[in-house]
């Protein structure tokens, strides 16, 4: 994959260190030593066409419009020392992943004809993972060096969502590979991924997938969001131990999704 930078001038960031959750918005936070404190995230709004990047205080207030083009800009994540805010976008006609300096220059970090998107910064900053066409690649976070492939999907099946564990050892990851969708874990630097939420064989039901998986701050459980048969075809959150033991439903009301834990 070739690289190419596009710059933009944008108003300066804070690093974040809280997650908070909007209505039709999707929220990532990182702890950053303390305050001065925000929350990154992306969303629709002053009369703009497509999502943008924004920035806003931990209470909500103080919203920042930090990307300021005319594509869609979506999935932002934090590097460790708040210094960095990566983004999946669609400028170039395709979905890549970029990353932006609190200068306000850009980075196309991937810069191919697949779709390249859901970038996330490992625990010490040094890698990213993210999703390429169907699989799940690691690379470096400068952009350096030739991306590692750490999954072999087979269409129509495809996998999404990564997250690392908190000591950068594991990878959790969403995968249709199955014949549903599931969470998987796999080590970070490669090896055979675990079907975490595996489906009853015996349970004919289509009602029935797992994603989304977050790790918990040590890294001994994951949270996810499910539908299945014991939640009536709603989206609940879910959490089980990191080697997909001892699952517990955590909401029983209204439609939820997203967890993350800091």
């Amino acid at each position: 994959m070739s690289r190419s930078t596009v710059v933009h001038r944008t108003p300066t960031w804070l690093s974040c260190c809280l997650l908070l959750a909007l209505p039709a918005a999707g929220a990532y936070g990182q702890n950053a030593g303390g305050p001065p404190a925000s929350v990154v995230f992306y969303s629709g709004r002053d009369g703009h066409a497509n999502d943008q990047i924004y920035v806003m205080d931990p209470d909500g207030s103080n919203p920042l419009r930090v990307t300021y083009d005319a594509a869609a800009d979506v999935d932002p994540d934090i590097s460790p020392d708040g210094k960095y805010i990566l983004f999946t976008s669609n400028q170039t006609g395709n979905n890549e992943i970029f990353v932006q300096d609190r200068s306000g220059a850009v980075q196309n970090l991937t810069n191919n004809p697949a779709n390249d998107e859901r970038a996330r910064r490992s625990p010490n900053g040094k890698q990213i993972v993210f999703r390429h066409g169907i699989d799940i690649y690691t690379m470096n976070a400068d952009g350096s060096g030739a991306p590692v492939k750490l999954t072999s999907e087979v269409p129509p099946s495809f996998a999404q969502m990564a997250n690392w564990s908190p000591d950068g050892r594991h990878l959790v990851f969403m995968s249709f590979r199955e014949g549903y969708c599931s969470v998987f874990r796999t080590d970070a630097d490669g090896g055979e991924p675990i079907n975490l939420t595996p489906k009853d064989p015996a349970d004919a039901s289509t009602s029935w997938c797992s994603r989304a998986p977050a790790w918990s701050t040590n890294g001994r459980e994951i949270f996810f969001l499910s539908f299945r048969p014991s939640t009536g075809g709603q989206n609940e959150i879910f959490v089980m131990n990191m080697d997909g033991t001892n699952p517990r439903q955590l909401t029983t009301a209204g439609t939820n999704g997203s967890p993350r834990a800091r």
